[in-house]
């Protein structure tokens, strides 16, 4: 059984524009103090006493600056090594990246309706479908459930991504994807029995 403790990272300073895995900005001003405060919540409430010196998680946190430096403040304060994963970046949104929503309709307006239409099988310029999106995730997470079967893992990473996580591992029908959604540092927990039995405890507890 794997514990899984999912996170979004903090508010970077792209808040309000779609920054997907093409785009890597870093936390803004607000981002690093819900970071630090994230750190504090999670160690005081989820860590026993006589584990907050040195605790048996495991932090993994996607390749992205966002997501490192959310994690970041509670590496520290456990002393621990966060692993880097790049195949848990965000879905990659090609050439509308850093774009509003309001941009991308305006602009892309006969791209953007197939895309919304279909979003499994068409992709923005340059980008992924969520089909191969899915396939990547699904990689990476089985990858993380086989490697560390037994252990409590915190894992980092973007909206899409958790998102993702979700619909595969409860099993939730593709027409719903879009339902479940994720705050900065809201702060989710699955309890995976197998690769095909997850249990949800809670998801989008909002930290700070």
């Amino acid at each position: 059984m794997t514990d899984l403790f999912l996170l979004r990272h903090a508010e970077p300073v792209s808040a309000g524009l779609y920054t997907g895995g093409g785009s890597n900005p870093e936390l803004s001003e607000n981002g690093r103090l819900q970071a630090k405060k994230t750190s504090d919540f999670f160690t005081e409430h989820f860590l026993p006493e006589h584990e907050k010196a040195d605790t048996t998680y495991i932090l993994i946190s996607s390749a992205l600056e966002r997501s490192i430096q959310t994690v970041l403040p509670l590496a520290e304060k456990l002393n621990k090594q966060i692993i880097k994963e790049k195949l848990f970046n965000e879905i990659n949104f090609g050439t509308w990246e850093n774009k509003s929503w309001k941009e991308i309709s305006s602009e892309y307006p006969e791209l953007w309706d197939n895309w919304i239409n279909d979003p499994w099988n068409k992709s923005p310029p340059e980008g992924e479908t969520l089909r191969d999106f899915k396939i990547r995730i699904k990689y990476a997470l089985d990858s993380l459930i086989n490697k560390y079967d037994g252990n409590k893992v915190l894992l980092c990473a973007h909206g899409g991504v958790l998102r993702m996580i979700f619909h595969i591992l409860l099993k939730t029908p593709r027409e719903n994807f879009f339902s479940v959604s994720s705050d900065y540092t809201g702060f989710s927990r699955i309890k995976i029995h197998s690769v095909s039995a997850a249990e949800l405890l809670f998801w989008n507890n909002r930290l700070t």
